[in-house]
């Protein structure tokens, strides 16, 4: 019985962590473009803001649709 409850508090240690790593990077990669549009584009052009998730959301279909290209040249 004690192994089963370790192996769940595992299970559930585990869970948590990788939610938390989750909330973290949703929170780092949205923040700061969300807030300098709702603070100061949207202000300026009198354009309507975004809420947090549809900022989430936004910037995740620009990344998808636009991927980041790095071309490295050789010169020999």
């Amino acid at each position: 019985m004690k192994s089963v409850m370790k192996n769940f508090k595992e299970y559930v240690d585990s869970f948590v962590m990788v939610f938390g790593i989750i909330s973290m990077v949703v929170l780092l990669f949205t923040t700061p473009t969300w807030l300098i549009w709702n603070h100061i584009i949207a202000p300026k052009f009198e354009i309507p803001t975004f809420t947090f998730w549809e900022m989430f959301f936004t910037l995740l279909m620009i990344k998808i649709t636009f991927p980041e290209k790095t071309i490295i040249k050789k010169v020999n």
